[in-house]
């Protein structure tokens, strides 16, 4: 079977579409392919020299000689990650001018600048920069201190509180309380209701566990035990005494009366100064009078009255400006005196600060008022002369060791002072139905017979 050529149809290309079905452009296609090759391998091979294109190797072929790299100079290398983001290609970027983010100096204002560099010559530094150098000094310091492998240099069992950095008093709190924090000595904070500023608080001097009284002892000397004695008599006195004077002047202060006298003296207190008779209007002859006295056109103050009142103010300022200044001519002479004044003054205010400086160094080791109870000391258990013993195997117990250590901690300012809730005070609930859920009787039906 023969096969018979046809006629070539002829085609159109006037249209995109068409030229682009109809026209063979893989040539220019491959050329293209080659040249962007060629491009991104640097150009050309025809064009670039042979020194270019090859290289002579002159290194030994043994792998003995080679050098491995060191960790410094690997540490220097860019990572390996990122080398994905290297340019791949030989082909220069086309666009030359790119926009990129502008850093936080360069978008600075050339004023700004200026006011700042101005700043910086006469001596004003930023609390920023302060702050950042201070931080680089404590890292610094603790890069040093950090021992290396195999190094032991500090004795672990050596009790050293002070802090290693030697003297942060310089230091802000937050920064000192994250280096301690970091390094196992963290400071403990004192309550804020201890003090108004927290970071100024001492803790109280007294020890944790305070001697007891020799008289408490179960076989105390005939001195100590009597000196307890007189101690707690004394104190039962003294709450007696108060008790006396709190009924002394509260129940036994005022007399007691009927209910019906109570009711007649109210009535004449709340009577007093009211007419009983009720005739308000006899007393003025039934005529109203006002409070006021009545004036007249002929009372009008006079252009020449005015003028002399105006005047005479005048005047008494004068007389006032020239107080002053005589006061002023006599003040110069009172020299001697005024230093003596200023100097008994500052003799006052030193005895002053001195009183106030004793009474800070008392009240150091006293119990601070950390809630609105204040810290009462405890009652001291004793016994009387015929239930000492004079051995531990008859002994009574007295007092509690919680107990004891509780008030111990209230009295060091540790815990603050409470009191025993008795009562269990519950918030009142309001009840009610709601009127989906109330229920409503139904009136009884009686049978009839």
């Amino acid at each position: 079977m023969v096969k018979v050529s046809g006629k070539r149809k002829s085609i159109s290309k006037s249209k995109k579409k068409s030229w682009r079905k109809h026209s063979d452009v893989n040539d220019v296609e491959n050329f293209l392919e080659d040249f962007r090759l060629e491009e991104r391998l640097g150009g050309s091979f025809n064009e670039r020299d042979d020194s270019v294109i090859f290289t002579v190797d002159k290194s030994a072929d043994s792998e003995l000689t080679k050098h491995p790299i060191s960790k410094k100079a690997k540490a220097a290398l860019p990572p390996r990650c990122l080398d994905i983001l290297q340019p791949w290609t030989q082909v220069p970027d086309p666009i030359k001018k790119r926009n990129r983010v502008r850093t936080q100096e360069e978008r600075k204002c050339t004023i700004r600048k200026s006011i700042e560099e101005t700043k910086k010559k006469n001596g004003f530094v930023k609390k920023k920069d302060v702050i950042a150098k201070q931080s680089r000094k404590i890292t610094e310091a603790i890069k040093k201190n950090v021992p290396k492998r195999g190094e032991f240099k500090k004795n672990i069992w050596k009790d050293d509180d002070k802090n290693p950095l030697g003297d942060t008093t310089w230091l802000e709190e937050e920064t000192n309380r994250h280096v301690l924090k970091n390094m196992g000595k963290l400071r403990i904070r004192q309550p804020q209701s201890y003090a108004k500023n927290p970071s100024k608080a001492k803790p109280s001097g007294l020890p944790a566990t305070e001697m007891p009284h020799p008289g408490i002892s179960y076989n105390p000397s005939f001195t100590d035990h009597q000196q307890l004695l007189r101690e707690i008599a004394q104190k039962e006195m003294k709450l007696m005494k108060e008790e006396e004077h709190l009924k002394r002047v509260t129940s036994s202060m005022f007399s007691k009366i009927s209910p019906e006298e109570n009711s007649q003296r109210w009535m004449t207190e709340m009577s007093e100064g009211l007419n009983p008779s009720g005739d308000l209007d006899n007393e003025n002859g039934g005529e109203y009078m006002a409070i006021n006295p009545p004036t007249s056109f002929s009372k009008k103050k006079t252009l020449k009255t005015r003028r002399k009142q105006k005047e005479a103010k005048k005047e008494a300022l004068e007389k006032l400006k020239q107080r002053i200044e005589k006061k002023k001519t006599a003040d110069v002479y009172k020299l001697r005196r005024m230093e003596k004044e200023i100097t008994e003054k500052e003799q006052k205010w030193a005895a002053v600060r001195e009183k106030r400086a004793k009474k800070k160094a008392s009240e150091e080791n006293m119990t601070k008022k950390l809630s609105k109870r204040k810290f009462e000391e405890p009652d001291l258990p004793f016994s009387r002369p015929h239930e000492i013993t004079g051995n531990l195997r008859a002994l009574k117990p007295e007092g509690n060791i919680l107990v004891d250590r509780y008030y111990s901690m209230q009295k060091r300012n540790v815990l603050e002072v409470t009191a025993k809730q008795l009562k269990c005070h519950r918030r009142k609930v309001k009840k009610f139905v709601k009127p989906s859920h109330r229920i409503e009787e139904s009136p009884t039906v009686t049978k009839s017979k």
